[in-house]
């Protein structure tokens, strides 16, 4: 009789990973005694080496901090404006206003993978595993980081005030680490929970970043479907964000 057990990466659940390797343990022990019955356990990590689950934890933090920081500063700043009136200062400039929105949307770009970087940082130095690719990493961050500026500045737009456009902001970010695969793989969990987690731009995120931080090893079903998704949610707020802000700043309404 043979017994295969295949292993994830260590700790996606750390109570079963031990209890099967103790089994496996107890298993050769108990052989000796069966005799011409015992049982041959075959083990086939997934991994060449055990990586603790805080590095996936710190991995699904990453696209928060870079979410957070984008999307709040974005919604803030934005909001500040119409509350201290300096919005009427890009109303009487001679600037086209596509170029003042481009302006924007890069400086929460940069904010957004700041954040992220620091907290890359913090989880190499403080696991000692880093990303086989730093530029591959800061690559799949910044459609996300687009999205969480383009939410930002779509709060403080339509809310002009800054305690909703935060709100807005923490709000959304948490709810997509949350059902973004943040805690683990969203194949990992029930079927209902991961098709609603296909739809969060979080999911193809960590998908992405993965095999950079787990040996290569792919997640993502199609790598190149995820990263069309992300293009096709950043198309689509970056046209949103537009039209609002048009409305908002061109068009005489308060």
């Amino acid at each position: 009789t043979t017994a295969v057990q295949q292993y994830g990466y260590i700790d996606s659940n750390l109570v079963k990973n031990l209890r099967n390797r103790l089994t496996a343990a107890l298993l050769v022990l108990w052989n000796e005694e069966l005799g011409t019955q015992a049982v041959t356990v075959n083990e086939h990590p997934w991994l060449p080496q055990d990586i603790p689950y805080l590095v996936y934890f710190g991995m699904a933090m990453i696209p928060l901090a870079a979410y957070l920081s984008a999307a709040m500063i974005g919604g803030f700043l934005t909001a500040q404006e119409f509350e201290y009136d300096t919005i009427l200062e890009y109303r009487l400039s001679p600037i086209s206003f596509y170029l003042l929105l481009a302006a924007k949307i890069t400086r929460l770009l940069l904010m957004g993978l700041t954040a992220g970087i620091i907290l890359y940082t913090a989880l190499g130095r403080l696991t000692g595993v880093w990303a086989s690719s730093f530029p591959a990493v800061i690559i799949i961050l910044v459609p996300l980081t687009l999205i969480a500026g383009c939410i930002g500045l779509l709060a403080g737009l339509l809310t002009r005030s800054s305690l909703p456009s935060f709100l807005v902001a923490l709000a959304s970010a948490f709810a997509f680490w949350i059902l973004g695969s943040g805690f683990g793989l969203a194949a990992g969990f029930s079927p209902v929970f991961e098709r609603i987690s296909r739809w969060i731009p979080n999911t193809p995120i960590i998908e992405l970043l993965f095999p950079y931080f787990y040996f290569g090893r792919q997640v993502a079903a199609n790598p190149t479907a995820a990263a069309l998704q992300l293009v096709g949610y950043c198309l689509v707020l970056v046209v949103m964000t537009v039209a609002i802000y048009r409305w908002r700043v061109l068009a005489m309404q308060g």
